[in-house]
């Protein structure tokens, strides 16, 4: 071979080991799939996705794609919204996973997401988008009274999630949390929860907010009271729970409307007063047995005055339910002009003030003397005894009222002492009711 030829051939040798090593340092540089300078590797693929994507692109992107367990109290969208809101606050960056080809998206010290690509076709294609949010999901307690069904978020909470049905009120009156049927609250605790809602109790009162706690009572907690008025020997219950003398706040005698004398007075049944305040209860039952095992029947009076007094249906003496009867029925036709004028000083206590009274009234009845009086029905009830020769007791007419201008049904009553006398019993005072 000449030289000529040897050199031609050495230049082209150099040529094709110059165009090779172009080659080589092109291909391992920017054709390599994973060179440094491809255009179209993974990593510059995620640069530009992160350069170019929004932080509204992305959470619509991820929201599909997040599979966190969401309870019924919540919207999964209105969650995802809120954790995403409060991750992504800063700069969005990339990492490399760990795996080839795969990386993972963050704002600051929160991962996103996880997007893993491959090359088909002889291209990189994105392969695998991943949700990694994550929220951190808590339990609340809702302390509600016995009845009243509490709503998280609008919904319902049901029976499933009470953990307590019986728990009293801190502040409860110690005799009222012995009562049988006393107010209690019932405790529900409602899991699964990733935000802070909104929980309401219809008509109860939020006395509480602390924490995951939220606590309610009635309206008209500690609004309630109890004023009861019972023989002093009788057992007073409340709520089936026996009171005793630390309760009373006055003693008293039982109220009568006629006029005793001071010995007669000092017989009057002694009475004690029970007070109990600041009660959650409205209505308790209240029971008061007599000294001789007989229930006793409440007259409510001002200020919701239970006032249990201890009245007999039998009179000391059979002759005291005759004269009281019949002393109020001629005492009526009395004043209707129907009886002698002297007729109820029959009835009456010799020289007493009733007696002297009913004589000068005769003077003021001639206008009313002849009224239309039809009696139908009397009795005499309530009796107290005031020892052998003494009672109080309550006689009542029905009858039929008749005038020139009108016809009428009325009722006449009065409350009479009755004392024992050399001639009888008779009426020694009265008092209109």
């Amino acid at each position: 071979m000449s030289r000529t030829a040897k050199r031609v051939l050495m230049g082209l040798l150099c040529l094709l080991l110059a165009a090779l090593a172009v080659f080589f340092a092109l291909w391992t540089l920017k054709l390599f799939p994973d060179a440094p300078y491809n255009p179209d590797k993974p990593r510059t693929l995620m640069e530009a996705l992160t350069a170019s994507a929004s932080r509204e692109e992305w959470k619509a992107k991820l929201l599909p794609l997040w599979e966190e367990p969401v309870s019924e109290y919540e919207d999964t969208g209105a969650v995802f919204s809120a954790l995403y809101d409060a991750a992504a606050q800063g700069e969005f960056s990339f990492r490399p996973s760990g795996e080839k080809n795969s990386f993972v998206l963050s704002c600051g010290e929160n991962d996103l997401a996880l997007l893993r690509y491959q090359r088909e076709n002889g291209s990189w294609q994105q392969t695998e988008l991943r949700c990694l949010l994550h929220g951190e999901t808590n339990s609340i307690r809702i302390l509600v009274p016995a009845g009243t069904v509490p709503t998280v978020n609008g919904v319902s909470v049901p029976d499933s999630a009470l953990t307590e049905t019986e728990l009293p009120y801190e502040d409860m009156n110690e005799w009222e949390l012995r009562f049988a049927d006393s107010p209690r609250r019932r405790e529900y605790t409602v899991s699964g929860l990733y935000l802070l809602p909104e929980v309401d109790a219809g008509d109860a009162r939020l006395v509480l907010r602390e924490g995951n706690c939220w606590s309610y009572e009635p309206a008209d907690a500690r609004t309630h009271s109890l004023l009861i008025s019972a023989p002093s020997d009788a057992a007073v219950a409340v709520g089936g729970v026996t009171l005793d003398g630390s309760l009373v706040t006055a003693r008293e005698t039982v109220p009568v409307d006629v006029e005793l004398p001071a010995e007669l007075a000092a017989s009057l049944p002694a009475y004690s007063r029970y007070e109990l305040t600041g009660l959650y209860s409205a209505s308790p039952a209240v029971t008061v047995m007599a000294a001789d095992g007989t229930e006793l029947t409440p007259i409510e009076g001002e200020r919701g005055l239970l006032s249990y007094t201890r009245r007999s249906d039998t009179p000391p003496d059979e002759a005291v339910r005759k004269i009281a009867g019949d002393f109020l029925t001629d005492l009526c036709r009395y004043g209707a002009g129907q009886v002698f004028s002297d007729t109820m000083s029959t009835y009456t206590v010799k020289g007493s003030a009733l007696q002297q009274f009913l004589f000068r009234a005769q003077g003021s009845l001639f206008w009313i003397r002849g009224t239309g009086l039809t009696l139908q029905e009397s009795r005499v009830e309530d009796f107290i005894p005031l020892g052998e020769d003494a009672c109080v007791c309550t006689a009542r007419v029905v009858g039929t009222v008749k005038n020139y201008y009108m016809t009428y049904e009325a009722e006449f009553a009065c409350q009479l002492l009755l004392l024992r006398t050399a001639d009888g019993w008779k009426v020694a005072d009265m008092a209109y009711e």
